[in-house]
């Protein structure tokens, strides 16, 4: 019925919600380990980070990431089986096909990636 499928939504809603949050958790951590400064803008699960220290609330200001280091991350994200936007300033968007599984592999790689390239 109705209400199910309402309810189901919003259930859907709040998992999205919450992996969002390990993932906004953890790409904060993983580059104050590595000195690696970095913005995130939220929206729900859609996240955008940028790589300087913020705030980032217009073009001037995302255009002061370090977009030379992004590039860098790209590739090497990409070794590690994990596809980021092409673009700094493109979004992240987690979908119900993400799991927390999912997530902390991405955190993970991250990790890995910055240990290898800062």
């Amino acid at each position: 019925d109705l209400h199910t499928a309402y309810r189901r939504q919003a259930s859907d809603v709040y998992k999205r919600q919450a992996l969002g949050d390990i993932l906004e958790k953890g790409l904060k951590e993983v580059f104050a380990k590595h000195n690696v400064p970095i913005t995130v803008n939220r929206a729900g699960s859609m996240i955008g980070y940028f790589l300087n220290e913020g705030p980032v609330t217009n073009f001037e200001e995302a255009n002061k990431s370090d977009l030379e280091l992004f590039s860098n991350m790209y590739r090497e994200m990409a070794k590690e089986g994990v596809f980021l936007p092409p673009s700094q300033f493109e979004g992240t968007f987690l979908s119900m096909a993400h799991t927390k599984k999912d997530i902390e592999k991405t955190v993970q790689a991250f990790d890995n990636v910055l240990s290898r390239i800062v």
